[in-house]
């Protein structure tokens, strides 16, 4: 019988059945960390109790400096335009027993100004009495810049859509006005450009929606429009088709110009090429063209 016994199964140890990374392979992956770990006690002085060695990218303050507030302070170097801000998140947090992310500016230890993401969550320490904040800071300084770059950027674009000495509009799929800036509000008699939105209906928006819908895009298109006041104008009008990734339409926009009155010049330049000045009747060249016709 002592033959046919199974040898024993060797186990691993309990560490590595478990997955559980030894404490230099724990120190190697907090260092690695492309920001810091933290915990902090919610005191006078939200004094750091831990804090894992990306600090000093992050800061520019070493570990030991963070953890001894008679040297540093994590509070002091929050920007001070914003730490109101973050002393709010971290009592909301508290006070509802969730996690809890805020933006905000550090002064770094070179003087430099860093925009950082602190995500954690509050909860009590293990004595019941004093409460803990735990979680991690990275730094998003180019994020933000692209950010602030993208909103400078729609401000500009927004301010030349507004003060655009021609029409410009975005509308709907199906005809209806979504946006229109100060020119063409003027275009069709509307002291503003809400009132416009408000209170348009012109035949002209119909039929440029009928030619963008079988071209895709019109250039120069003239027709005319009916004015606020009822008086009727030529507009020549330009405009694409916007779509989807599945080629649907989305939205149309494109621009929009009086040109009223250089139809009227090219009406009274054709009427004094083709009739008499004295009788008013067709002259020679009308005539001769007629004719030909």
């Amino acid at each position: 019988m002592d033959d046919l016994a199974q040898p024993p199964i060797e186990t691993a140890p309990e560490e590595e059945v478990l997955g559980v990374p030894d404490l230099g392979m724990l120190r190697t992956l907090l260092g690695n960390l492309d920001g810091m770990l933290f915990r902090y006690r919610n005191d006078a002085d939200f004094t750091l109790e831990f804090v894992s060695e990306g600090c000093m990218r992050l800061t520019g303050y070493p570990a030991a400096s963070l953890l001894d507030p008679r040297k540093t302070r994590f509070a002091e170097l929050i920007h001070s335009a914003d730490r109101a801000r973050w002393q709010q998140a971290s009592a909301q947090a508290l006070q509802a027993r969730e996690r809890y992310a805020v933006e905000y500016r550090i002064v770094r230890a070179d003087g430099a100004i860093r925009w950082v993401s602190e995500r954690g969550m509050a909860q009590l320490n293990r004595d019941a009495d004093t409460a803990v904040f735990e979680g991690f800071i990275e730094d998003v300084t180019e994020r933000k810049r692209v950010e602030e770059a993208l909103e400078e950027l729609e401000l500009r674009c927004q301010s030349m859509f507004e003060n655009a000495l021609e029409g410009m509009f975005r509308a709907s799929a199906d005809g209806q006005w979504l946006n229109a800036n100060r020119a063409l509000a003027r275009i069709y008699g509307y002291d503003s450009p809400e009132e416009l939105l408000r209170s348009m209906h012109d035949t002209s928006r119909a039929e440029l929606r009928r030619r963008l819908e079988v071209d895709g895009d019109v250039n120069g298109f003239e027709c005319q429009a009916t004015k606020q006041n009822g008086e009727v104008i030529w507009v020549s009008m330009t405009g694409r088709a916007q779509t989807d990734a599945d080629g649907r339409v989305t939205h149309y926009e494109g621009t929009v110009e009086d040109v009223t009155e250089r139809r009227r010049f090219q009406a009274h330049i054709e009427h004094q090429a083709n009739f008499d000045a004295l009788t008013g009747l067709a002259n020679r060249a009308l005539l001769d063209d007629r004719l030909r016709q």
